[in-house]
């Protein structure tokens, strides 16, 4: 939302959160064991820390698709990216 707010406005940002909030999806909890694996992602990936999170909670839960702009998790082994725009 971050993004979107800074490059087009607040209001766009708040539209396509309540569209996010509309995907069958579920919010998973972060544990000490996703940070601890985090940080050996963060270690061999150039992605920044917070990223290395999602991944370790998709490893552990077996999802294998993100919907982002980051072009960086197509550099990842097994991840599928989709792009919010082809969502």
């Amino acid at each position: 939302m971050e993004v979107i707010q800074r490059y087009d406005s607040k209001d766009t940002a708040l539209e396509t959160l309540e569209l996010l909030l509309a995907l069958p999806m579920e919010v998973l909890p972060v544990g000490k064991e996703h940070i601890i694996m985090a940080q050996e992602i963060f270690s061999r990936h150039r992605i920044n820390f917070f990223d290395c999170v999602y991944l370790a909670v998709m490893d552990e839960k077996f999802i294998d698709t993100i919907i982002t702009n980051d072009s960086h998790f197509e550099g990842i082994n097994g991840i599928r990216v989709v792009k919010p725009r082809e969502y």
